[in-house]
């Protein structure tokens, strides 16, 4: 079954952690571009999707912070009782979760779990927060966690088609993530 979701990505702040940084370092990252070299002051046509008409398949410069506030929130059916909102600016998605979801849980967490780009940015204070730039033929999944249980987003953009984007339960055991083979367990023998 094919979830049809919108990808999205949470604003760059000073309290954005690059993936794979040591624990220790300073969660500030700097986005790459504090300004966007295409300004998205009027909003730009949007498909029967609500994604941007045109998604350029290039990396672009990440949309600045006033962008991103300007910037429509993407219909995600599956973001809403999650107190999530996702914006799209041309590749850039955002997501940003806060506040308790409906089931009550309030945000704790956000970890990229793989098949992201390396223009991929998280951070977690009161708000769970991502920005990352989508990629054709790429499937970016992202953990976020609330007290009373998890969610993966995905944003998935194949070959051909327009990007796909949603929440899906987290399993009960870790799935492994599309860019590690699965694990494969023996059966163990009883004697």
């Amino acid at each position: 079954m094919r979830v049809g979701a919108t990808f999205l990505l949470v604003s760059l702040s000073s309290c954005c952690k690059r993936p794979g940084a040591p624990e220790d370092a300073p969660r500030t990252t700097v986005a790459p571009s504090a300004t966007s070299a295409i300004p998205a002051t009027t909003a730009p046509p949007v498909g029967p999707d609500g994604l941007p008409l045109e998604i350029p398949t290039t990396r672009t410069p990440a949309p600045s912070l006033q962008d991103w506030n300007n910037a429509a929130d993407l219909k995600v059916p599956s973001a809403l009782p999650l107190r999530c909102e996702v914006n799209m600016i041309r590749e850039w998605v955002r997501v940003n979760c806060s506040g308790k979801r409906r089931s009550g849980g309030a945000p704790q967490g956000v970890r990229i779990l793989g098949g992201c780009t390396q223009d991929t940015y998280t951070s977690m204070r009161s708000n769970a927060n991502l920005v990352t730039a989508l990629s054709q033929g790429r499937r970016c999944e992202v953990e976020f966690s609330w007290t009373d249980g998890k969610e993966i987003f995905v944003a998935e953009w194949l070959q051909g088609s327009r990007p796909a984007l949603g929440f899906l339960p987290a399993p009960a055991a870790p799935l492994p993530s599309s860019s590690t083979p699965p694990i494969r367990i023996a059966p163990r023998i009883r004697r």
